[in-house]
């Protein structure tokens, strides 16, 4: 068996296992596993059986006059007293 046809037998499996173990499913396994293994030989660059991941982006700064944002809910004091009534009490 050559090292090719190792890699692709190898990844097809962990495709396998990561659906679940379907069954029937060894033709569309090998063929994505061979897909891979060709766009790894075009790129060499990318080590064998790992697949290019998309790269986050940060949110822009705010702007020089942004305010910053508020938490939501605030503290267990804050809350509580907003809901202590204004004015005068004991009457």
């Amino acid at each position: 068996m050559s090292d090719r046809e190792q890699r692709i037998r190898a990844i097809a499996h962990r495709l396998w296992e990561e659906e679940g173990r379907p069954p029937d499913q060894e033709k569309r396994h090998w063929d994505a596993a061979e897909r891979m293994v060709d766009a790894e030989e075009r790129s060499p660059s990318v080590a064998p059986g790992l697949q290019p991941t998309s790269v986050e982006t940060r949110p822009e700064a705010p702007s020089a006059g942004a305010k910053p944002a508020r938490k939501a809910g605030g503290t267990a004091r804050s809350r509580a007293a907003a809901k202590k009534p204004r004015g005068r009490s004991g009457t």
